[in-house]
């Protein structure tokens, strides 16, 4: 109709932003989607909702991270036959990594034990689901990047081998970089942390069927607050359980498609977050502004392939 056609001359009428000035968040990824869609790239959507609500409550989404080597057959995550770790326990914690301060509000780090003992770090973002960049395609790389935290310690991400291209976007082997969700591109006025993390004790909530629940995704499947045998789910110290409280049709569209669907990129640090191991990013996000989570919490599975040489690969101790 009439609304229609109006709202399409106006986007179309939006001026186009000047990539080159963006700047993007400081982890980078070798693919410019998550090991879940690459491994099923005939499904006709990977893009699951999530449910930012209102009057301060949130909706906590289910994270399953894993990790496996980033130098053996299957490093892309897509072969569940290659090495994999798992999470054994998840902290949250302040960050002791360097990030911009008009980040932070859309970022968070947690202390991550493994199950075969080792501990690293896991810096995780909220971006628009289309890279800001492939270095790849720019040429080879040119000066070195600033510090991130423009001074003061220097930054891991950037030890560990980032640097600044002729565009002016940072890069590492491949070069995907992303653009962070950040509340100066609200257009609502919305205010506060956009991720927030949540301590994993008592049951859990509804969340939607998906992989990890062994479902297909799809919209209709009802949600679920029970394990296989019908007793009460409890939340596992194993996954990680994070909100986002920024919907997509109140942020800046961004890029020539007008993305306004996120991803959580993470990045994966040694315990003392000096050195960069490895990143990933989550499927297709599409947050809905609600009073309700009416298909329950979204499923995220997210892989990062790390570093051949990391010490940790080494580590023998396994938990029961």
């Amino acid at each position: 109709g009439g609304k229609a056609a109006a709202a399409a001359a106006a986007a179309a009428a939006e001026p186009e932003e000047d990539v080159s000035a963006l700047i993007p968040c400081l982890v980078t990824t070798q693919h410019p989607n998550g090991f879940v869609e690459r491994g099923e790239p005939g499904k006709e959507t990977h893009e699951v909702r999530a449910y930012k609500l209102g009057k301060k409550k949130r909706s906590y989404n289910q994270v399953e991270l894993t990790m496996n080597r980033a130098a053996i057959p299957g490093s892309d995550g897509v072969g569940e036959e290659a090495e994999t770790l798992n999470i054994y326990e998840a902290t949250e914690r302040a960050f002791s990594i360097d990030v911009p301060k008009d980040m932070r509000d859309s970022a968070l780090e947690y202390e991550l034990k493994l199950y075969n003992g080792a501990t690293v770090r896991a810096l995780i973002f909220l971006v628009y689901s289309e890279p800001l960049s492939n270095a790849s395609s720019t040429g080879a790389p040119a000066a070195a990047a600033p510090a991130a935290g423009g001074g003061g310690k220097s930054s891991g991400m950037h030890r560990a081998g980032l640097t600044a291209n002729a565009q002016g976007g940072l890069v590492d082997r491949a070069g995907f970089t992303w653009l962070p969700v950040t509340r100066g591109r609200c257009a609502r006025g919305c205010s506060g942390p956009i991720l927030s993390a949540i301590q994993r004790f008592g049951k859990q909530g509804r969340t939607q069927k998906g992989p990890v629940d062994g479902g297909d995704g799809k919209d209709d499947a009802p949600p679920t607050a029970k394990a296989p045998d019908g007793s009460d789910k409890w939340k596992d110290a194993r996954n990680l359980f994070i909100s986002i409280d920024e919907a997509s049709n109140h942020v800046a569209a961004f890029g020539p498609n007008k993305c306004k669907v996120f991803r959580l990129l993470f990045g994966v640090f040694t315990e003392d977050g000096n050195d960069f191991l490895g990143s990933g990013v989550s499927g297709p996000i599409r947050v809905l502004a609600n009073n309700d989570v009416p298909k329950g919490a979204a499923c995220l599975r997210i892989r990062c392939a790390l570093e051949e040489d990391w010490a940790g690969w080494q580590t023998p101790i396994e938990f029961d």
